[in-house]
């Protein structure tokens, strides 16, 4: 039991432990009240309106509910139509006869609404339609579960029917039998209307099942490192309890601090949820929300959310199992690390590549990252394929994590007890060193010592500083964005497709192309009037008009709006000073660059930090080892020295920058089309701006702004580390320091944005607020960065 106290002791006690799973919890909450707001923000908003509608509904019938409901949404979309289209009438005549149309069906709506706010209150029409549709949503749901249970059945014979499944004894003929039986319980369930959006938001999150595994990292690192990196491994195994029970306490303290960390960021992290949002009736039945209509567990939406707990509990505990044994077969870190970077790297390709129906869709979900995939372990009905017998994943994933987290304790325990490790990159790296340095040897000495070279090493590797180029990587893998681009309107959609056609530099050929296209969709009126006339005179028989008719309609449709959206884009442009030369840019793309300001936050904020955490210990790892006075008294130990740590410091930081913008740099080119050397002032975003600059100079501008700025932060983490001898410490106060502004900003106090880091990461958004005062922004940086370096540079040469 001492042990075990003294392991959790000697975790608990180092400063960097604490001050990681505090920053880790707050982060994690704040993060996702940031996210909440920017993605629901209009739902959390007017959640009282909804509340009241739902209360309205509550006691009525499902169906009636519904239908009413629709009703409601109906007329009031109707309403905001016949006032649309009264206004576009006056410009275009098209709208006339839609309006008479509408007019004909909702013409009474005019007269109900006469005295109703609703009718001059667009804002409060709009809160009201939002809440009428989302609640309607809710029904929609629940008077469609019963019919899709009962049509289980009859769409599995129908399947069955096909040669592909028919195979008797095949996975997909058992799968397919098995599917109708486990959903027939479900038939009687009755279902109660509720929001389900607190509960997606809260399981879709996926921010703190990267904390986790990095807090069972940092603690791995301080327990099973400790003893090898101090010398102490083979004195402790000399003890009277030097093995077995230290190998117990050793365990037993992993698994005790990762759960308490994982209990209390997911406990936080539902009680976040219920706040934002809140859980409605948590004794509905779990099936009451549409994103869990495929679920096959008999619980309530109370029972899920303690089941989410549990399961993220779990998977926390078997992570940490994992990696101790990663740790303790591998004893050395390198081989350690290496090996949990190939393991993740399998296993990651096998859970996002293996398709859900393929026979191999047992390393699928068995599966580490299965098992933190909770969303989707609880709320999708999959069977997993287990010798051509098809098991529920849930419990298939239960009994295999009851299965390996002891057995990964057993065996780590024995492996560190008995001494017993393969440190493969040990003895892959000393064999290869061997061999450059027997080469080096048959060659006649000419060089140096290299120093650079040793800093670059000491710190990509002693330090472990690669750890942040590579979760830099992970990273920009998780978030690629690889998904076509899709359209929410017909009318966006439209635009999209005027704006790749006409998009860059405006040319004669290009403006007689515009011009003629919205003649065509003003003489559309005048043409269905033309093919009226001739129907009549009988020149066109019925299908020939109706043919006509619907192709004008149809064109008319798809494209108007789309086009007038276009259209007038085009008219400010052209109506820009004669200096600024006419371009069209596509605004769908402009906006994904220039008006994300959420993503760039976010992504700037973890630069930083993996910047901080990968300089922290650059100075220390001397300071810890004493070698400050011996290397500040050779001839290589001041200024030098200084430029070498510098120069391991801004590798780092340019890589991660590097790694961490590949991504959105590739979607823009790949997937959207901006044109690159239009003046900025044709965008919407810089239209007032008085800077002469081509979109593309804006973006490399931006770019380098920010690589200065990650310097600056480097250069400052070193400074401050430095001074305060502790990596810890200066860990502490840089993340403080940097990171702090970023978080203000993302809850919505911009008071710090400009003299941070934060106008750097979102630089399109703080242009438009900083203005000329950008460029002194700029210049500050610049100002920061040599005084950063002026600064470690006398610092050295005064000792």
């Amino acid at each position: 039991m001492r042990l075990y106290a003294y392991e959790l002791y000697k975790a608990l006690s180092r400063r960097t432990v604490r001050l990681a799973a505090a920053a880790m919890f707050c982060a994690c909450l704040a993060l996702f009240a940031v996210q909440s707001y920017r993605t629901d923000s209009y739902y959390l908003s007017h959640r009282g309106t909804i509340a009241a509608v739902e209360a309205e509904y509550a006691s009525r019938d499902p169906e009636e509910a519904y239908a009413e409901l629709a009703a409601r949404a109906d007329e009031l979309n109707a309403l905001w139509r016949l006032q649309l289209y009264a206004e576009l009438a006056e410009e275009n005549d098209f709208y006339v006869t839609l309006y008479d149309e509408l007019f004909a069906e909702y013409g009474d709506l005019l007269e109900r609404y006469a005295d109703s706010p609703l009718k001059n209150d667009p804002d409060a029409r709009r809160e009201l339609s939002f809440a009428l549709n989302t609640v309607r949503e809710e029904y929609a749901h629940i008077t469609t579960y019963r019919s899709f249970i009962e049509g289980m059945q009859e769409r599995a014979d129908t399947m069955l029917h096909a040669s592909i499944f028919s195979k008797k004894g095949s996975f997909s003929n058992n799968n397919i039998q098995k599917t109708p039986k486990d959903f027939a319980p479900f038939a009687s369930l009755v279902l109660s209307p509720g929001s389900e959006r607190g509960i997606a938001a809260v399981s879709s999150f996926r921010i703190g099942d990267l904390l986790v595994p990095a807090a069972v990292f940092l603690l791995c690192i301080v327990l099973f490192l400790h003893e090898y990196d101090t010398g102490l491994a083979r004195l402790v195994r000399t003890t009277v309890r030097g093995r077995g029970r230290t190998a117990a306490a050793k365990l037993a303290a992993l698994v005790t601090l990762t759960a308490a960390f994982s209990a209390l960021l997911y406990a936080g992290l539902l009680a976040a949820g219920g706040m934002l949002y809140g859980y409605g009736d948590l004794s509905r039945p779990i099936q009451s929300c549409p994103s869990f209509r495929d679920c096959t567990l008999p619980v309530s939406v109370g029972g899920y959310l303690l089941l989410f707990w549990l399961a993220k509990l779990g998977a926390s505990v078997l992570t940490a199992a994992l990696a101790a044994l990663f740790f303790a077969v591998c004893g050395g870190g390198k081989s350690a690390f290496t090996a949990m970077a190939l393991f993740a790297a399998a296993s990651f390709v096998c859970f996002r590549f293996i398709h859900s129906a393929s026979w191999l869709n047992l390393l699928k979900y068995v599966n580490i990252f299965s098992f933190w995939d909770v969303y989707g372990l609880f709320r999708l009905y999959i069977n997993i394929n287990f010798f051509s017998i098809p098991l529920n994943r849930v419990l298939l994933c239960s009994a295999a994590g009851l299965l390996v987290f002891p057995l990964c304790l057993a065996v780590s325990a024995y492996f560190w007890a008995h001494g017993k490790s393969f440190d493969f990159a040990a003895r892959l790296f000393g064999r290869l060193g061997a061999r450059l340095a027997a080469r080096r040897r048959a060659r006649p000495l000419a060089g140096s010592v290299g120093l650079a070279r040793h800093e670059l090493r000491k710190c990509f590797l002693t330090g472990r500083a690669w750890v942040y180029p590579a979760a830099a990587l992970l990273v920009t893998a998780l978030v690629w964005d690889t998904a076509p681009l899709k359209f929410a309107t017909v009318e966006e959609a439209a635009y999209k497709l005027y704006a790749n056609y006409w998009s860059g530099p405006l040319t004669p050929e290009k403006i007689d192309e515009i011009e003629s296209e919205a003649a065509y969709l003003a003489s559309i009126p005048s043409r269905l009037d033309a093919l009226s006339e001739s129907h009549l005179r009988g020149e066109l028989d019925d299908d020939a008009y109706r043919s006509a008719r619907l192709e004008l309609s149809a064109y008319t449709e798809k494209r108007s709006k789309g086009f007038q959206t276009f259209y007038q884009q085009y008219t400010e442009v052209m109506s820009l000073p004669k200096g600024v030369p006419p371009a069209i840019v596509d605004n769908v793309s402009a906006d994904y660059w220039f008006d994300n300001e959420t993503r760039d936050l976010l992504r700037g904020l973890l630069c930083v930090l993996l910047c901080i955490l990968a300089c922290a210990r650059i100075f220390p790892l001397d300071g810890e080892r004493g070698l400050f006075p011996l290397l500040g008294s050779t001839a290589n130990g001041r200024a030098p020295l200084v430029s070498a740590k510098l120069l391991s410091a801004l590798t780092a930081a340019v890589m991660i920058w590097v790694l961490l913008y590949a991504a959105p740099f590739v979607t823009l080119f790949a997937k959207y089309r901006l044109s690159f050397i239009s003046d900025i002032r044709n965008t919407e975003a810089f239209r007032q701006s008085g800077a002469a600059l081509t979109v593309g100079a804006l973006i490399a501008l931006a770019s380098l702004w920010q690589l200065f700025t990650v310097s600056a932060v480097s250069v400052w983490t070193l400074w401050l580390s430095r001074r305060l001898r502790r990596a810890s410490l200066g860990l502490l106060f840089s993340a403080a320091l940097w990171g702090l502004p970023f978080l203000l900003s993302a809850a919505g106090v911009d008071v710090l944005t400009a003299f941070s880091p934060v106008a750097a990461f979102t630089p399109y958004q703080s242009a438009a607020v900083l203005g000329a005062r950008s460029i002194a922004y700029m210049a500050g940086v610049l100002a920061s960065l040599g005084g950063g370096i002026a600064l470690l540079y006398r610092e050295r040469s005064t000792q």
